[in-house]
């Protein structure tokens, strides 16, 4: 997985200790020099998934950071998602100045937009988009496409929804189970936006075919940590982070 290691090699801060690791149902957080977020993955039989913040806490606080890094490419998937929240917070000191600002999608009027993964704003994409595809992307497999034309909900595309999108939408979190390098590869002809916590806000990602990047930058840990803690929605909403958008256009600055 060359993207994963060309994040890490590029995010530094290996040897900084590790200082708080926080779990709740469905987000982490790893804090060393500044803190990152990853999406956690549900539990199922022959994973860690279900392991408790007090195993985590135990097993790597004051370790080095690149142990936890070092899991980023593990195919245990509580592993995978520990080591890009690591990441994450490797990448917190030296990230590119982005615009803070709420989530938009460029252009998105009027064209077809393919949505790789679940996101809570499909409804309010379908009213401005003229056509929305949606793709399963829990397969672990980006060649076995699954696709669903959402304002046809009875048709369902096989391997056809991203060759037809304007615009394509990729959860973050599937940087955790290997997948996100290859649904890049195939969304070059488009305009193509990684969204949510788990995004890295590295310039890297354009280079492998990202034109956006929204994600967030955690500013105050306590606040951040009681809410994952609780297992609150929207995590973009919580009060103890700042989302970031970061567009091709801006890694220079």
């Amino acid at each position: 997985m060359a993207l994963i290691e060309d994040l890490i090699a590029a995010a530094g801060a290996a040897d900084t200790p590790v200082r708080e690791i926080v779990a709740g149902p469905d987000w982490i957080m790893v804090t060393a020099g500044g803190s990152g977020v990853a999406a956690r993955p549900p539990a199922v039989p022959g994973d860690s998934a279900g392991r408790g913040t007090p195993d985590l806490r135990e097993a790597y606080r004051h370790r080095p950071l690149g142990d936890l890094l070092d899991l980023a490419s593990s195919p245990d998937r509580l592993e995978a998602s520990l080591g890009i929240a690591a990441l994450n917070a490797a990448l917190a000191g030296n990230q590119p100045r982005g615009k803070p600002q709420s989530f938009s999608i460029p252009r998105a009027g009027g064209k077809t937009v393919a949505v790789i993964g679940e996101f809570a704003f499909i409804e309010d994409l379908k009213r401005i988009a003229a056509r929305v595809i949606t793709i399963d992307a829990g397969s672990g497999d980006p060649e076995r496409e699954i696709s669903r034309d959402e304002q046809n909900p009875d048709g369902v595309l096989a391997g056809a929804g991203i060759a037809e999108a304007d615009i394509a939408i990729i959860r973050g979190s599937t940087l955790a189970d290997g997948t996100l390098e290859p649904w890049l590869a195939r969304t070059r002809h488009c305009y193509t936006v990684v969204y949510g916590p788990s995004t890295p806000l590295s310039p890297l990602l354009f280079a492998y075919g990202a034109d956006q990047l929204v994600g967030i930058r955690v500013n105050t840990d306590d606040v951040t940590a009681d809410w994952i803690r609780e297992g609150r929605d929207n995590f973009l909403a919580c009060p103890g982070v700042r989302p970031v958008v970061l567009g091709r256009d801006q890694q220079s600055r």
